[in-house]
């Protein structure tokens, strides 16, 4: 299988790079893409930061804080990214490999994140909730659009918009459960035309 490159360990995530909370959350995001946020201690993200455990809440009070900081942080990237590829503007197929082209980068660039924001996100109900920061919300704008605009049928919303964005994300938990190959990007051109086909069938 084909790795993506190891980040270095000072890279951080809400962190500023090379320091020690950079550090923490980059060992926090290793150990609970790899085993879960249930599946993890504090103790052991200490020791894999090279971090006292006090050290460690000196910074989250918590692991679930941290674990909830770290998801709604690469949830709100997402939106962002999405709501940026609609405002460049064009077609609906090129704002779609946009879309398809920021998830790919987020996935190949930094894979332990992308990993533990996949098997991890159902954790955390209440980022379904804040409906309007959500990558499936702001999908569902350019769905909407897009709909108006008369460039794809209509049809409900913001289940087109889950379905279009399954695409990557199912395949993103396949290579986490090591059924496909990475990176993400070889296959970009198999998810627009899977997305596009969700879009306009």
């Amino acid at each position: 299988m084909t790795k993506s490159k190891t980040l270095p360990t000072s890279r951080g995530i809400t962190a500023p790079d090379n320091t020690t909370k950079a550090r923490l959350e980059r060992a926090a995001v290793n150990l609970f893409g790899a085993q879960s946020v249930d599946g993890t201690s504090m103790r052991e993200i200490a020791k894999a930061a090279g971090m006292s455990l006090g050290a460690v809440y000196g910074h989250y009070p918590s692991k679930d804080i941290l674990a909830h900081t770290l998801m709604a942080h690469t949830h709100r990237a997402l939106a962002d990214m999405i709501d940026r590829s609609y405002k460049e503007g064009g077609s609906l197929r090129d704002i779609v490999e946009r879309i398809i082209d920021g998830y790919c980068a987020a996935a190949d660039e930094d894979w332990e994140l992308f990993r533990y924001y996949l098997i991890n996100l159902h954790r955390f109900s209440d980022l379904s909730e804040a409906a309007k920061d959500s990558p499936v919300e702001t999908a569902a704008k350019v769905i909407r659009r897009a709909i108006k605009d008369q460039q794809m049928p209509k049809k409900p919303v913001t289940l087109t918009a889950s379905m279009a964005l399954g695409v990557v994300m199912q395949a993103g938990l396949a290579r986490s459960y090591g059924q496909i190959d990475g990176p993400l990007s070889q296959y970009k051109s198999h998810f627009n035309a899977a997305v596009m086909a969700v879009l306009e069938a």
